[in-house]
C-alpha cells in the first residue's frame, strides 16, 4: 500500500514539472530591441550592415565617407556619432532594409536629424510614411509598422538619419526547444505509467 502511494505521489509530481517546463520554455518569439546608430557597422559597396541589419541600395549607389558620393556615413550634425546621409538629388537612392537572419520585426522609431522633405519609408505590410522634417518619429502608435520582414527607404535626398530602433522577434534557441520536448516526454511517460497501473 505504501509503495503504491509513493508511486502515485511520484507520478503527480511529474505532471506539474512537465507543465512548468512546457509553459516556461515554449518556443514563442522573444522581443529584442536593436538600435542602429551607424557607428559600429561595416560598409561594403552598396550595402551597410550593423547588428544584423542590412541596408542595401538597390540601384548600386555606394556607401562612403563624407566625400564619398550620394550615400554617406559621417557625423553631419557634430554630435560625435555617424549618420546615414544622402546628399544626392531626389530619386538618387533607394534602400532596402532587412535582417540578415530573416527576423520579423517592428519598427519602433527613426531619429531624423536633417530632411528636405519628399522622403518616403515603405513597410513590407504596405504601410507608407512620408518623412517630413527633423524629428524622432515614433512608429509604435502607427498601424502597419509591426511584424515586418523589410523596409524600403525611397527617393531620399537631403535626408540624415541619426538612428533607427527595431523590436526584433527572435525564435527560441535549440536548448529551449529541447527543454520543451523534455517536458512533453515526461508528461507522456507519466500518462503511460498511470494507464499501465490502473
Amino acid at each position: 500500500m505504501t509503495n503504491k502511494l509513493t508511486q502515485l505521489n511520484y507520478r503527480w509530481l511529474l505532471y506539474p514539472l512537465a507543465i512548468l517546463l512546457c509553459l516556461t520554455f515554449s518556443p514563442t518569439s522573444m522581443a529584442t530591441l536593436i538600435t542602429i546608430d551607424f557607428d559600429s557597422g561595416l560598409a561594403m559597396g552598396n550595402t551597410y550592415t550593423e547588428n544584423g541589419v542590412i541596408f542595401s541600395e538597390v540601384g548600386g549607389v555606394m556607401f562612403g565617407p563624407a566625400d564619398g558620393g550620394h550615400l554617406q556615413l559621417f557625423d553631419s550634425n557634430g554630435d560625435s556619432s555617424n549618420n546615414l546621409q544622402s546628399s544626392g538629388s531626389h530619386g538618387c537612392c533607394h534602400i532596402d532594409i532587412y535582417f540578415a537572419d530573416g527576423y520579423i520585426f517592428d519598427l519602433t522609431s527613426v531619429d531624423v536629424s536633417a530632411d528636405t522633405g519628399l522622403n518616403q519609408l515603405t513597410a513590407s505590410s504596405g504601410a507608407i510614411f512620408g518623412i517630413d522634417g527633423v524629428n524622432i518619429y515614433d512608429f509604435t502608435t502607427i498601424p502597419g509598422w509591426s511584424n515586418l520582414s523589410s523596409l524600403h527607404l525611397d527617393d531620399i535626398a537631403g535626408l540624415s538619419i541619426e538612428s533607427m530602433v527595431f523590436d526584433v522577434h527572435k525564435v527560441s534557441e535549440p536548448f529551449t526547444i529541447f527543454l520543451l520536448g523534455l517536458g512533453l516526454i515526461i508528461m507522456a511517460y507519466s500518462r503511460r505509467e498511470f494507464v499501465s497501473r490502473s
